[in-house]
């Protein structure tokens, strides 16, 4: 579908009924979210930034947002909704960014209220701009668009200032215009209620962040409801079991263990597991494109590459794409090494350990599936919040933030 029909879709169920979206983060999933029957499918920043390998600090850029847009959008026939962040900047950036989402086929971004650079929504430490700040970056989203985009203001005052703040900037964004307003960080039951009759019930369009019982959002008066965190669980919990299950089933004597990881979150919990090294296929990185293997050439096995080795500390190993005649293969080397590759690996390779791709899509596909028929979550469903952003760094990210600290106002 392309971006004109999938805003044109994503219109129309906002008007007939309640919308459901659960959350992906690269293209192989959003095939997935299609295929378990969802009428809609949402890309987490979070997720996106797991997949390069870092925590959702503001770390991930504009343009490999926008990247992962694109092949979620290419790859599925359903409307996507896509993180937005900040908008990467002020009102100016904020329109750039519009038109981009736009153009690479996004039926609705949210954008939100947090000084740059923001933090999850569920992190310790956020802040926020002022609301006359916010409202103009919105009004400049709401300029840019010029094919039906959805635009969701989203708020993360409720954990800096309370419930006051968030409802009046909830209101101010309606009045300027916002198609669904955002309160990020509902943690309580009570938090979904306060949201729910102070701003759903009140006629205001609302979305919804979390994991409590669909049906139950639909009757509170919320309009969509995306569960960004489905398939970091699903994979995040599958791939840390079968990881150390692999690690410690190396035969006798033992071998050399190199489990095949697709992206930054799978390596990093290979590197956890004790690996002493990962590899990196060609299948894997056109599945986070959503590209047929045969299409992956040496710049985009390169850029996953890089990813994944900027996220470790352990050895890299890459697959090169078949079919190379020996000037193109020697570039193709020198490329992967410059990405910071230990080495190159041939498939069929003894060392590997085992695929995380297709354990994780197996992983996500069970998961959509509970999702779909209303199954009450299991421990498998359970995102170890505390734990992921620990694999990502977030420990890091606030040792560095106190380390160099300033007592000046923003």
């Amino acid at each position: 579908m392309n971006g004109t029909a999938a805003r044109t879709d994503f219109r129309g169920r906002l008007e007939h009924g309640f919308v459901l979206a659960p959350g992906i983060y690269n293209a192989a999933f959003a095939t997935l979210v299609e295929e378990a029957g969802f009428d809609c499918a949402y890309m987490t920043g979070f997720g996106t930034a797991a997949r390069y390998g870092v925590a959702d600090v503001g770390l991930i850029t504009q343009s490999e947002m926008v990247a992962n847009v694109r092949a979620i959008c290419g790859a599925t026939r359903l409307p996507v909704i896509a993180d937005a962040d900040t908008g990467y900047g002020n009102a100016l950036n904020v329109a750039r960014t519009v038109r981009l989402w736009e153009r690479a086929g996004a039926a609705a971004l949210h954008i939100e209220d947090q000084v740059f650079p923001k933090k999850c929504g569920f992190m310790r430490g956020k802040q926020v701009i002022p609301l006359d700040e916010a409202v103009a970056k919105l009004r400049a989203a709401l300029d840019a668009r010029n094919d039906g985009l959805v635009v969701i203001a989203r708020t993360d005052a409720l954990a800096v200032n309370g419930w006051e703040d968030a409802i009046a900037r909830c209101r101010a964004f309606v009045d300027a215009g916002a198609d669904l307003v955002f309160v990020d960080g509902i943690r309580t039951r009570d938090d979904l209620t306060t949201y729910a009759n102070e701003l759903a019930k009140a006629g205001l369009p609302c979305l919804y962040n979390g994991a409590f019982d669909p049906k139950e959002v639909e009757r509170l008066g919320f309009a969509v409801q995306i569960l960004a965190g489905v398939a970091l669980a699903a994979v995040h919990n599958a791939a840390t079991a079968a990881m150390q299950t692999w690690r410690n089933d190396r035969g006798t004597p033992p071998r050399r263990a190199m489990p095949l990881v697709y992206d930054g979150l799978t390596a990093l919990i290979a590197q956890r597991a004790g690996f002493d090294a990962c590899a990196v296929s060609i299948d894997g990185t056109a599945a986070v494109l959503g590209i047929d293997p045969a299409f992956v050439g040496i710049a985009e096995a390169t850029a996953n590459v890089r990813y994944i080795a900027d996220a470790l500390s352990i050895p890299v190993y890459a697959e090169a794409p078949p079919g190379l005649d020996t000037g193109r293969a020697a570039h193709c080397a020198a490329q992967f090494e410059a990405a910071g590759a230990a080495g190159l690996y041939r498939a069929g390779d003894p060392n590997v350990a085992g695929d995380s791709l297709a354990l994780s899509l197996g992983a996500v596909r069970d998961a959509l599936a509970r999702v779909r028929r209303g199954a009450r979550p299991t421990a498998r469903d359970q995102l170890k919040f505390d734990e992921l952003t620990t694999l990502l760094g977030l420990d890091d990210v606030y040792a560095l933030e106190a380390r160099y600290a300033i007592d000046s106002p923003r």
